[in-house]
C-alpha cells in the first residue's frame, strides 16, 4: 500500500489484551481464538503514534497466493512505505486493516484482503480464500508491532500481474524451491515458508469464486 500517512487509521490490539489467550512465536493455526481477541478487544489508533510502540500490534493482512503447487513470489521495491522491508523478497500480499476497511459490507479482514489486492496487483482467474493461521515474530523492530492474519488465495489460473512499484520481479515459483533464495526473504515469509506445506494444505479447497 502506498497512499497512506501517519494519520492513517489502523486496527490495533494492546499486545498484553491479545496474548491473554496464549503467547506464540511464528504460526499459529488455532485462528479462532486470536481473531476473538482481535475483534472484542481492537481499536482503531493513528499509525504513527504506533508505528515503533511495543504495546500494541498492528493486524496486518498476509495473503499467500497459490496455484498448481506454486506460489506467487515477489521483491519489493522503491516505491514500499515500509523502509525496513526494502529489497527483500516476499510471499505475502496484504498490509494494514484500516478504519476505511470496517465501512464496507465484507468483515474488516476480508475487506482488506480485497483493497490490497486491488491496489497491488491483478488477478484474472478465479480463485477461492481461507484464513488458515496467525502469525507473531518479535524478534525483529518490525514484527515486535504487527501481528499477521494468513490468508491462502488458491487460484484456478496463474494469471497474476504486478500493479504497485512497491512489487518487482512477481513470479510463481515451485513451492519447494522456495528455500533456494531463503536469507533474501522478509522474516515473515521465512516463517511461512518453514511451514508451507500445512499452510498450503489449510487453504486449499474444491470450489473456486470469482476474482473480485
Amino acid at each position: 500500500m502506498i497512499k497512506t500517512n501517519n494519520k492513517e487509521k489502523v486496527l490495533v490490539v494492546p499486545s498484553n489484551l491479545l496474548f491473554e489467550v496464549g503467547y506464540f512465536e511464528g504460526i499459529c493455526t488455532d485462528v479462532v481464538k486470536y481473531l476473538s481477541a482481535i475483534n472484542t478487544k481492537s481499536l482503531f489508533k493513528e499509525r504513527g503514534l504506533v508505528e515503533n510502540d511495543i504495546y500494541f500490534k498492528q493486524i496486518v493482512i498476509y495473503a499467500i497466493i497459490h496455484c498448481r503447487g506454486k506460489i506467487l513470489r515477489y521483491r519489493r521495491g522503491p516505491k514500499l512505505l515500509e523502509s525496513r522491508l526494502m529489497n527483500k523478497l516476499s510471499i505475502g500480499i496484504g498490509g494494514h486493516v484500516t478504519l476505511e476497511d470496517s465501512k464496507t459490507n465484507h468483515d474488516n479482514y476480508i475487506s482488506c484482503l480485497y483493497r490490497e489486492l486491488n491496489e497491488e496487483i491483478y488477478i484474472n482467474t478465479k480463485f477461492n480464500k481461507n484464513i488458515v493461521a496467525t502469525l507473531n515474530d518479535d524478534s525483529n523492530s518490525v514484527g515486535a508491532v504487527h501481528f499477521g492474519i494468513i490468508i491462502i488465495l488458491d487460484l484456478a489460473e496463474p494469471n497474476v500481474k504486478q500493479k504497485e512499484k512497491s512489487i518487482l520481479e512477481c513470479q510463481f515459483i515451485d513451492k519447494n524451491k522456495l528455500i533456494d533464495d531463503y536469507n533474501e526473504y522478509e522474516r515473515w515469509s521465512q516463517i511461512c515458508i518453514n511451514n508451507i506445506d500445512n499452510l498450503k494444505k489449510l487453504g486449499v479447497k474444491s470450489a473456486f469464486e470469482s476474482a473480485d
